[in-house]
């Protein structure tokens, strides 16, 4: 079953955490003009984007983000998919080691986010 944007509890959380797939959704060749999707990222006043090696960020996307929100983009530590380290989490398996520990140590407070993300 697929978890859409909707199902995240938006008012629990400022950040929300997303891999650089996501991100370039914003492209203007990804065509998201989905009225629901931009909405639904308006609500958080910052994203804390996990790039990675082989899905780095389009040109372009950085700066019409960045204008519209405060991100913090931690660059390509390790080559597994934010996808990956959520499946893992929610098969409750250990997903620190996946990460560099500065990232860890900003995510794990944010962590249950994880439970309700793209998948």
């Amino acid at each position: 079953m697929e978890t859409r944007l909707k199902d995240y509890d938006i008012l629990k959380y400022s950040a929300l955490i997303l891999g650089s797939d996501v991100l370039n959704h914003f492209h203007p060749s990804e065509k998201i003009h989905r009225s629901q999707d931009k909405e639904f990222f308006s609500k958080f006043t910052n994203l804390i984007v996990l790039e990675r090696e082989g899905a780095l960020i389009k040109e372009g996307v950085r700066d019409y983000v960045s204008q519209r929100w405060t991100m913090k983009i931690y660059p390509p530590k390790t080559p597994i998919a934010a996808s990956v380290i959520r499946q893992n989490y929610r098969e409750g398996k250990e997903v620190s080691h996946m990460m560099p520990c500065y990232v860890w140590d900003l995510i794990k407070p944010h962590a249950n986010l994880f439970h309700t993300t793209f998948h």
